[in-house]
């Protein structure tokens, strides 16, 4: 006999109103045991390191390129 088992789902709505105070921001993970003013530092120079990102994502044209390593 084959017994079927039905899940009931629900939309926790006060959860989405919590959360929605959060958007457009992003957390950043760090080492806390760096010094605050060098982590700042960084922090304001990150953008420079996303622009990089989307360039390469977006204008830099390369054919495929197919690596293997033999491994003996």
């Amino acid at each position: 006999m084959v017994k079927l088992l039905k899940k009931i789902f629900n939309i926790d709505t006060e959860l989405i109103k919590k959360e929605e105070a959060f958007e457009g921001f992003y957390a950043v993970c760090i080492n806390l045991e760096d010094d605050a003013s060098e982590i700042i530092k960084v922090n304001k120079r990150r953008w420079e390191i996303e622009e990089c990102f989307r360039i390469m994502k977006s204008e830099f044209k390369a054919r495929p390129m197919y690596l293997s390593r033999e491994i003996e």
